[in-house]
């Protein structure tokens, strides 16, 4: 990302910050689209179990960590 100043890096960082969930796991739509962008990229994946790729053991930990509102 070729960004011109600091303004410009504020405004990217912030629209990316919006779409990050609080929590570290990916949602439905996240697995579809990496999928989607694998397959594309190589199309023998096509018949491979895309939930297999996710190791959310990390996710869980973390979820135990956070305090309680």
């Amino acid at each position: 990302m070729k960004l011109e100043g600091r303004p410009a890096m504020e405004r990217i960082y912030n629209i990316l910050r919006g779409e990050l969930s609080e929590t570290p796991l990916p949602d439905s739509g996240g697995i579809a689209n990496t999928r989607r962008m694998a397959v594309a990229r190589a199309p023998e994946l096509a018949s491979f179990n895309t939930l297999a790729m996710w190791d959310l053991s990390f996710a869980r930990e973390a979820l135990k960590m956070q305090p309680r509102g």
